[in-house]
Order: structure tokens, then C-alpha cells, then sequence
């Protein structure tokens, strides 16, 4: 962070880990380095700090108070000194004649649970010789006390000395003081009694800071030493007690050590705690022994003392006792025992929750065990507070916390017989027990905290077939090499218990490190034949297997032949066919998947060995739109005859041209199907009239014929009538046929009836066509021919008509009758 002030700083100084104060030569300011905010102001320095060198700034623990002191020189040239005490909620400040100063927080009373908020500050008037320390209250006294003030007269030992240092002791009850010439004071905090006074340095000391792990403090003089100045805990009480400048130091070293819990007093507390004992006075007695240090008095005789003391009118002086300690102390592990047992006899848990809440209870396995019969919850609660990570496994075991298990040990990096906690767990909460065994083999965190084999084995104890599946499924989802065997023991142990499961478990498409043989064997023993299919590698296997068709999925049946090589393929195709003709689809829905890897027509051969006329229709009917080879169509066509689809054989022949016509023709014509049309069709398209009205008129399918002049192409009536006419076919059934055709090439029919001497025969149909007013020149010399045979007027009709051909018709009469010839050339006015 980086941040700008615009006035002069004379001090500065950290009041906290993450904050720190400016003090500017008008005001104080203070600022976090957490965020990029401005300095903010505080409060504005008295005038009288112009002329003054700032020696020190702090703030109290509640940060509600802060002073900031400097010296400067009076009118006698004597050091003189200024502290401004500063209230921030209040915004009001004092003005006081200080030198040195500190805040601290310790007890001063005979209650050490209350800590008094105190300031400690030097103070030498300007024009006086004399130099006092006061240590007064600056927070809300203990309820009815009043605030504490206490001071000193400073003994200075060399004329112009000054405290120019200060610390508080609070672990101790004491305050440290160093002057400008290297005097050390220090002082109680309760009287402001002189403790001790030394001269540690003959130089200069000018900083300071607390010793946080002494609770002492460490200065730097001019030299540059570095003086550490400590609290010999031993020593303190029996200095004291020895004392005989310190007032009433008997009394004081009894009450610091009862106070502060400080050795050195033994013997005091112990009179005193039987003097109380004696005369009855319970309360007394505990609140010594509470005070006392250590475990001087609070063990288990002074317990069984107490337990052993008659009952009087009032609580019982265990109780007495106990109360006492509850209401200003924690129980220590023999104590929070002896409490606890009896509480625990009387059902009343909710203390002892409340005790544990308050922190009221020493925490440990022992306590713990004794609470645990009672409320395994509340046991737990007093483990994790005692630091025993087997004991809170346990009880996370025993209350059904089994989730907080692996969180607890990655948190507290404690690592456990995991083997062991899941066969305490799987009789519980099988479950559960699968959850824990999956974070205890993930390794989403690192390396697996036990080995899956072992875990498996656990669950395997327990017949937990369904549970270590689970299991398994999970932490060998990576599907590692190196974890094949136990892959291996995943499909196994499922195919002998429930094969359904070990199916579901190829789905998954996720393990491919199995031994697949052994898998594939327990598959085919299990009779899941399709999976079996999918893990054989050997041919001689899956065309064993692959016979139980109705038993195999049909996808993994097609996909083994993805394995096989084109001899393979079908040598196995022929198998299924052999075993059960049934399988013909299938076999041909193979030979039309791998139809680029196993020759067609080979497919085609091992269908018809065994006559499978549907197979053969599915595998022609896929393979036809890729193929353009004769013999595939032609076997298509034969394949939807057997079927008597003959629909689809009348769109191959109208759609397509790869075929043999006239194969195919012989075949239709020979295999004398009940539905002609797609002969009709082919017949018509290759131009094979004759041929199909020879067949249709032998087969007594004269409809057949009619249909197909009618619907399908009367262009071919010229050619139709004239086979019919050669096969001396009825003529009233002929000259029926003509009538029902309006349209037909007229000139090709009349040359097909003329030459088989037949002409007169359309002289009613060809004058209904002239009367229909068609003008073909054919049409008109069909009908003069005819009135010229029968001698019916022709020379009128050759003089009247005006469409004949006269060179044919001229032609024609030139050796029957040459006037009529005459008159038809001569109708071409020079043109013949």
C-alpha cells in the first residue's frame, strides 16, 4: 500500500498487526494496510507539542483510549514532559505532565477473573524535582469497587535522569521501567510498590518492545546492545517475601502469588487452607486452594478432604468446593473427573453440557470415557477438545458421524487403521461404510490412504457383494493398468452372485484392463454369451458361443465379426444357419454390415445353402442400392418371387437397368407368378411384346392383355393384335380388344392386319377414327384398300376423299383394277 499525508510526520508506529498510527505535527492519524483508503485523522495535538520530541504513541486493548507523550526542555533547562490522554468515543482529551507511559489489562483485587484497564505514566511537574508514578484506572471498575489509583514517589539516583521507557508485566502483576541513564525500575501494578531497581546499562536506551513469549521486554541502547529484561517466575515470590524495603511484603507476596497463580507461597496456602478447614470455613478453604499455584492444592487429597468432611445444614462441602472453583476458574483433569461422576449418576448431562460450553471442564480421554456410556455425543465433543484423534474416530464411529471421519483425519493429518474402522463400520451402516472406503481410496487428494485390494477384502468379509461393487466401480474409475486385477475381481464377483449386475457393468464402457479370457469364461459359464463374445479372442471360442443366438443381444453378435477375417466370417454365418435355419436374419443383417469385407455373392451362397428365402430378401434388399452387378438384381428378384413381393420386382424393373432383361424375362415366365405385371412391365420396356402376348394368352391371362393395352401402352395394340392374329386367337375376342383402343400407331396396325390378310377386319374401327375426323393418311388408306376388296364405291371415295396417299393407293390398284389407279394418281395432280 502506498499513501500520502501532507503533514510532517514526527512519529510512526505499528498499534496493531495490520495498523498503523501517524503522529504529524498538527494531528494523529491512523491507517490499515488491508485496503488502499486514505490516512484517517484521529485527533488534533495540543499546541503545547509544537516545541516538544515525540518519545512514544500507543492505544489501549480496547482501543478506546490512546495517549501520545513527549519531552521538551523548561524554563530551567530541565527535561520536562507532556502527555495528551485521549478518549475516542468521547472525543475529549487530558492534558498531563508525563514522561513515560504504557496501558495494560491485569487484576489488581482479590478477584483475578476481573482484569482492571489501567494507565501507568511517570509524571514530573515543570518547575518540581520530584517524579511520580501513577497507576491509575481508566475503565469501568469490578462492580462495587471503586476505580483503582494508586502512586509513587520515583527514587532518580542521578540528578537529570528521567523514565524514558515502559512495560507492563500483566503475567506477573508488574511494570517495567528504564530511565535515560540506564535504570531499570520495576514495580507492583496493585500498590505501585518499588520491587526491585538496577543499573542494567550505562548507555542510552531509546527503543524498546514487549517479549511476547516472556512477557518481559527487550531494549536497544546506544552501543547497540540488546538487553532482555525478565521475570525469573521462581524467584519472584520468595524475593518479595524477603524483601524488607517492600511494605507489607509478606502480605503482597502472598496476595501476587494467590493472584497470578506463582510459586513460592506454598506454605502460606497450605496453613492457611487448613486454618479455614479447621474452623469450618469451606468456602474459605476452596477459594484458597483455588488461588493456590498449581497443583498445590488442587489434587486429589484436597478432594477427598472435602469429601470427607461431615455434612452440615447447607450444601455439601464437595459442593462448596467446587461451586468455588466453577465460579472464577477451569476445573483441572482431576477435578472436571471427580465432578463429573456424580453428575453423570444423577442424570443431570445438561451441567456438564453447559460446563463444556463455558470451558469450564479440563478435556481429556478420560473424561471423555466417563461421559461416553452416558451421551456418545457429548463424549465426542469432549475428544475433539482433548487432541485424541483415535478417541474422536471413535466416536465418530459410535454416534453414526461416519461422513466426518475422512474430513477429520485430511484436517488433522492423522492417519488411521482404516482397515480396522471399516469392519467396525460395515455391520453399522453398510452404507456408509462404502462412502468412507471411496475417500479413503480416492485419489483425488493424493495417493490412496489404504490399498483397494485390502478394502475389497472387508467388504468381502461381510458378504457386501453389492456395497463393494460400489465401491470398486468408484475408485477404479481412472481405469489404471495397474489396477487390472482387481478390475478382474470386479466382473468376477459379480457374474458368480448376480450376472444381471456384471452385464450393467459393461455398459459402462469404462475398464479395459481386465483378464479378459477368465472374464469371458465366467461370461459364457454365467450365460451371458454376448459379453462372453465381446472378451474371447480366439475364433475356435466365439463360434462356440456365438451358436447361442436367441441368448445374445443382437449389437454384440454383429460386433464380434468386426474380429473375424472374411473365411471366419463365413464358416461362422453357416454355423448359425446350420444350428437353427431360424437365424437366417441375423446372418443376413451381418453379411450386410461387413458387405465390404465379406464378398457378397459368397454371403448370397451360404443363404441359399440352407434355402433362406427372408434372409436372403434382407441382405439383397440392403445391398441392392450399392450395387450395380446383374447377378445381385437378378437374385433380388428371385428372392421377392419366393416372398411374392411382387411389387418390389415391378420398381426394380421400372426403376432401375442393372438387371438382364431377357434372364429375368425366362425366369418370371418360368416361375408362372400369379401377379404378371412385372413381366407386363419388363416386356414392355425391352421391347419383348410379342413374347408376353404369346405367354399371357397361353397362361389364359387374356385380362392381362387388355390391361396392358389399356393402362399401360396402347402404342403396343399394333404388335399385341398381330401375335393373336398368328396364334389364330379368336376374332370377335381381337376385334373386341380394337374397340376398346382409341389411340394406337394406325399405321403399324393396318400393315399388321393387311399382312396376315386381316385388313377388313378394322373397317369398323378405322371409320369410327374417320369419323372422329383423323386425317392420318394411313387411317384413309387402310379404308380405301378395303372398299376396293370389296368392291364398296371405291371410285367415290377415291374421287371424294381427300386424305389417302394417292402413290400408295395408286400402287395398290395398279394391278387389281388400273381406273381406279388412274383416279388416285390423277387426285395428285401430276405428283405420282
Amino acid at each position: 500500500k502506498q499513501t500520502e499525508l501532507t503533514d510532517s510526520v514526527r512519529l510512526w508506529k505499528w498499534i496493531s498487526e495490520d495498523e498503523l498510527a501517524f503522529v504529524c505535527k498538527q494531528s494523529v492519524y491512523h491507517t490499515s494496510i488491508k485496503d488502499e483508503t486514505a490516512p484517517t485523522k484521529m485527533f488534533d495535538l495540543e499546541q503545547k507539542f509544537s516545541n516538544c520530541q515525540i518519545m512514544n504513541y500507543d492505544v489501549d486493548a480496547s482501543k478506546k483510549w490512546c495517549f501520545v507523550n513527549g519531552i521538551y526542555k523548561g524554563a530551567n533547562n530541565d527535561i520536562c514532559g507532556h502527555m495528551q490522554l485521549y478518549n475516542f468515543e468521547r472525543k475529549q482529551h487530558q492534558i498531563l505532565a508525563g514522561f513515560a507511559a504504557v496501558f495494560t489489562s491485569l487484576p489488581v483485587g482479590d478477584d483475578n477473573s476481573f482484569k482492571n484497564n489501567l494507565l501507568m505514566f511517570c509524571e514530573r511537574k515543570e518547575g518540581e524535582q520530584a517524579q511520580r508514578l501513577h497507576i491509575m484506572e481508566i475503565g469501568d471498575p469490578q462492580a462495587g469497587q471503586q476505580k483503582h489509583r494508586k502512586q509513587s514517589d520515583i527514587q532518580i539516583q542521578q540528578e537529570g535522569d528521567f523514565p524514558v521507557l515502559m512495560h507492563d508485566c500483566p503475567k506477573f502483576g508488574v511494570l517495567f521501567m528504564i530511565t535515560k541513564f540506564g535504570f531499570l525500575y520495576m514495580y507492583e501494578a496493585s500498590t505501585a510498590a518499588l520491587l526491585a531497581r538496577h543499573r542494567i546499562t550505562d548507555q542510552l536506551c531509546f527503543v524498546s518492545a514487549r517479549n511476547d513469549t516472556t512477557d518481559g521486554m527487550i531494549v536497544i541502547n546506544r552501543a547497540g546492545q540488546i538487553l532482555s529484561v525478565n521475570v525469573q517466575e521462581q524467584a519472584l515470590i520468595p524475593c518479595i517475601n524477603n524483601a524488607a524495603h517492600i511494605p507489607n511484603n509478606k502480605e503482597l507476596s502472598f496476595k501476587l502469588a494467590r493472584r497470578f497463580q506463582l510459586p513460592g507461597a506454598d506454605e502460606l496456602f497450605v496453613v492457611l487452607f487448613n486454618q479455614k478447614l479447621t474452623t469450618g470455613d469451606y468456602a474459605g478453604a476452596a477459594q484458597v486452594a483455588r488461588d493456590a499455584p498449581g497443583t498445590l492444592l488442587r489434587n486429589q487429597d484436597t478432594i477427598n478432604k472435602f469429601k470427607s468432611l461431615p455434612q452440615t445444614s447447607g450444601p455439601a462441602p464437595i459442593l462448596v468446593y467446587f461451586n468455588a472453583l466453577l465460579q472464577t476458574t477451569k476445573l483441572n483433569a482431576i477435578e472436571s473427573i471427580e465432578l463429573t461422576k456424580p453428575v453423570i449418576q444423577q442424570n443431570r448431562l445438561n451441567l456438564i453440557e453447559t460446563w463444556i460450553k463455558d470451558g469450564k471442564l479440563t478435556m481429556t480421554d478420560e473424561l471423555g470415557d466417563l461421559i461416553r456410556q452416558a451421551n456418545p455425543n457429548l463424549a465426542l465433543n469432549v475428544y475433539q477438545q482433548s487432541g485424541n484423534p483415535e478417541k474422536v474416530i471413535q466416536g465418530f464411529i459410535e454416534t453414526n458421524q461416519l461422513d466426518k471421519i475422512m474430513p477429520f483425519c485430511q484436517q488433522s493429518g492423522h492417519l488411521p487403521d482404516f482397515i480396522k474402522i471399516l469392519r467396525q463400520i460395515m455391520p453399522i451402516n453398510p452404507q456408509a461404510c462404502t462412502n468412507l472406503a471411496q475417500m479413503i481410496c480416492s485419489r483425488d487428494n493424493g495417493s490412496p490412504k489404504a490399498d483397494a485390494g485390502a478394502v475389497a477384502d472387508v467388504f468381502t468379509e461381510f458378504g457386501k457383494v453389492a456395497e463393494c461393487t460400489q465401491f470398486l466401480i468408484k475408485v477404479l474409475g481412472q481405469n489404471r493398468q495397474d489396477e487390472g486385477h482387481l478390475q478382474t475381481r470386479l466382473f468376477v464377483m459379480n457374474l458368480q452372485t448376480n450376472p444381471t449386475v456384471a452385464d450393467g457393468l459393461f455398459n459402462l464402457n469404462t475398464f479395459t484392463h481386465y483378464d479378459r479370457i477368465a472374464v469371458a469364461q465366467m461370461c459364457e459359464n454365467a450365460g451371458l454369451f454376448g459379453r462372453a463374445l465381446q472378451n474371447y479372442i480366439s475364433p475356435a471360442d466365439i463360434k462356440r458361443v456365438i451358436l447361442n443366438v436367441a441368448m445374445i443381444p443382437e449389437d454384440q453378435i454383429m460386433d464380434v465379426f468386426g474380429k473375424f477375417n472374411e473365411e471366419d466370417s463365413l464358416q461362422c454365418m453357416y454355423d448359425m444357419l446350420k444350428s437353427n435355419p431360424g437365424n437366417e436374419q441375423i446372418v443376413a443383417k451381418i453379411a450386410v454390415k461387413y458387405a465390404s469385407k465379406i464378398d457378397q455373392k459368397k454371403s448370397i451362397e451360404v443363404l441359399e445353402s440352407f434355402g433362406s428365402r427372408q434372409g436372403m430378401l434382407v441382405f439383397l434388399t440392403n445391398v441392392l442400392p450399392h450395387s450395380e452387378d446383374p447377378d445381385i438384381y437378378f437374385k433380388y428378384i428371385q428372392a421377392c418371387a419366393s416372398m411374392g413381393n411382387f411389387s418390389e420386382i415391378d420398381r426394380v424393373i421400372t426403376e432401375t437397368t442393372f438387371y438382364e432383361p431377357v434372364r429375368v424375362k425366362d425366369f418370371l415366365m418360368e416361375s408362372h407368378i400369379q401377379d404378371p405385371r412385372p413381366l407386363i412391365h419388363l416386356c414392355d420396356k425391352h421391347d419383348m411384346v410379342q413374347e408376353l402376348t404369346r405367354y399371357l394368352l397361353n397362361q389364359n391371362q387374356k385380362k392381362f392383355i387388355e390391361i396392358y393395352l389399356l393402362r399401360v401402352n396402347a402404342n403396343a395394340t399394333p404388335k399385341v393384335l398381330g401375335t393373336l392374329l398368328e396364334m389364330n386367337c379368336d376374332e370377335i375376342y381381337i376385334v373386341q380388344l380394337l374397340n376398346g383402343i382409341r389411340q394406337c400407331p394406325i399405321q403399324e396396325l393396318v400393315e399388321e392386319f393387311e399382312i396376315k390378310g386381316k385388313l377388313k377386319m378394322l373397317r369398323p374401327w378405322l371409320e369410327s377414327r374417320r369419323d372422329e375426323r383423323v386425317q392420318e393418311p394411313s387411317l384413309h388408306n387402310g379404308l380405301a384398300k378395303i372398299y376396293i376388296e370389296t368392291n364398296s364405291d371405291p371410285e367415290k371415295f377415291l374421287i371424294e376423299n381427300q386424305f389417302y396417299d394417292s402413290k400408295v393407293i395408286g400402287k395398290y390398284c395398279e394391278e387389281i383394277n388400273p381406273d381406279l389407279a388412274f383416279t388416285a394418281y390423277k387426285r395428285a395432280w401430276g405428283e405420282c
